[in-house]
């Protein structure tokens, strides 16, 4: 009356292995962000709903300091130092630029993942902005890790192609210049 255990491996195994495959290409693909690209996001979202100091949060300081000419003599530590003076300022400065712009309220951004790339303090992130439904037009914005924080120090219009063309050396040669950039003031 021993019953023996059919040999081979169950049939629903094959089921499970391919459902998990398929539960962590959705997670990769649809929700895990990194902290750079939610950098990216939070500026948009902030800055589409008139929140000028939430998207300030999310500048760089070396950005602002382009209008701040009272700031272009300060060194990096200075101005890493000097933070959320110059944060505070540039506040001000965007609420009064765009104070008379119209955004379009259906307007927002869809990450392009595919071209964003990380290294430890430097980051490119691909978006798209997105009105109406269609997208509009790519862009790309540089990120540097600052003062505990991933912050955009440059946006451009940008094409797939030469997102691409972007590779590992370059993303690691910007992170030796971010690096050398910050490396006085530790990122604190």
């Amino acid at each position: 009356m021993n019953k023996t255990a059919a040999n081979g491996v169950p049939r629903y195994i094959y089921f499970v292995i391919v459902a998990i495959l398929a539960l962590m290409y959705y997670y990769a693909a649809f929700v895990d962000t990194s902290p750079a690209e939610n950098a990216v996001e939070d500026f948009y979202t902030a800055y589409f709903n008139r929140d000028y100091a939430a998207a300030a949060q999310n500048l760089s300081v070396f950005w602002a300091v382009q209008f701040l000419p009272q700031y272009q003599s300060y060194s990096p530590e200075e101005l890493i130092k000097n933070r959320d003076k110059i944060i505070k300022e540039i506040t001000e400065i965007i609420t009064e630029i765009e104070s008379k712009n119209k955004i379009p309220s259906d307007l927002s951004i869809k990450i392009q993942k595919k071209y964003s790339k990380r290294e430890k303090n430097s980051a490119v992130v691909a978006y798209s902005f997105v009105e109406k439904g269609k997208e509009q037009g790519m862009e790309v914005a540089i990120l540097i890790y600052e003062k505990g924080g991933w912050r955009i120090i440059s946006f451009s219009p940008t094409a797939p192609e030469a997102m691409e063309q972007i590779t590992k050396q370059d993303m690691k040669d910007l992170d030796k210049q971010f690096s050398e950039l910050t490396k006085s003031h530790s990122n604190k």
